[in-house]
């Protein structure tokens, strides 16, 4: 709890600052889009679409983890956790309406900071499409990264979608100074990711491989 409340006091004053000063600011820099994308390992191919999708709502979404579950994420890199908004149900056809989600980086100093996103959930549609991917075959969340949101120090668009190939991907479409030396910061983000996403993949796979009764109704 502790490690948190400081991780959490460290966004008030940092982010506005890193956000708005070092990377969207329109006085210093030549803002552009840049398009970043990070996917996992092809997941197990004895796992149904279904099953995969269940393994990674449950890290990213489920409130309350089994206790194996809990001390993997918690000794992991990267935290996130999206939450299901009021009067969820995952018979709606309909994506949810924006709520708050938490993500938690861990590592250097810079990234011990708790960031806070506006996300839409899609996963509880059968092959949702994507807003953006052209690779995805599920979309899984919409995380949008708006600028008038201090509590995040990027602004943009990131996507979470199953692909074609079994892979979970997380592109992002992020706004930042072309001309501006966190260009580089912004390349090691996306090493940081493909990192996370080796070593979640074991744990996507144990759970799907758990719920297997969900190939029942289909893949």
């Amino acid at each position: 709890l502790c490690e948190y409340l400081t991780q959490f006091t460290h966004k008030f004053y940092l982010s506005p600052i890193i956000k708005w000063v070092m990377i969207t600011n329109p006085w210093l820099f030549k803002l552009e889009e840049m398009y970043f994308n990070q996917w996992t390992p092809k997941l197990d191919g004895s796992c149904c679409d279904k099953a995969l999708v269940k393994g990674v709502t449950t890290i990213v979404t489920q409130a309350l983890q089994s206790r194996r579950v809990r001390k993997i994420v918690d000794e992991q890199m990267f935290s996130v956790h999206y939450t299901f908004p009021p009067h969820f149900s995952k018979d709606s056809p309909e994506p949810t309406p924006p709520s708050i989600g938490v993500q938690t980086p861990t590592g250097t100093i810079g990234r011990n900071i708790v960031l806070l996103t506006h996300t839409i959930n899609r996963f509880h549609i059968e092959n949702a499409p994507a807003v953006r991917s052209t690779l995805s075959k599920w979309a899984l969340y919409e995380v949008r990264l708006n600028f008038f949101n201090p509590y995040h120090h990027l602004t943009g668009l990131v996507e979470v979608n199953l692909t074609h190939e079994r892979e979970i991907e997380h592109p992002l479409w992020c706004i930042a100074g072309s001309d501006s030396r966190l260009s580089t910061m912004l390349m090691n983000l996306s090493d940081y990711f493909f990192a996370y996403g080796l070593e979640v993949e074991p744990l996507i796979e144990h759970i799907a491989s758990e719920h297997g009764d969900e190939c029942n109704h289909g893949a």
